[in-house]
């Protein structure tokens, strides 16, 4: 007792190293696409990511989601 056994599993480190890359790769690509339309729309990349995350997703979502529920209650009305 008081021993634990580890398992190793092969391979998974090299995936998880090869995800993180990828993730940060993609990450500082999104970065890069948000300075570039900052400079061509004349406005800081801070104010194009307020725009986009704070403003503009939370809005498309919201109304997604309410063309969703007239969706289903115009799909409840028509089977009865």
């Amino acid at each position: 007792m008081g021993q634990t056994d580890t398992v190793t599993v092969t391979g998974y480190t090299e995936f998880f190293l090869d995800y993180s890359e990828f993730i940060d790769k993609l990450f500082w690509a999104c970065v890069k696409i948000l300075e570039i339309w900052s400079e061509r729309l004349g406005i800081s990349y801070e104010e194009l990511n307020i725009w986009l995350f704070v403003v503009l997703h939370p809005l498309l979502t919201l109304t997604l989601i309410i063309l969703l529920f007239l969706s289903l209650r115009r799909s409840k009305g028509k089977q009865r």
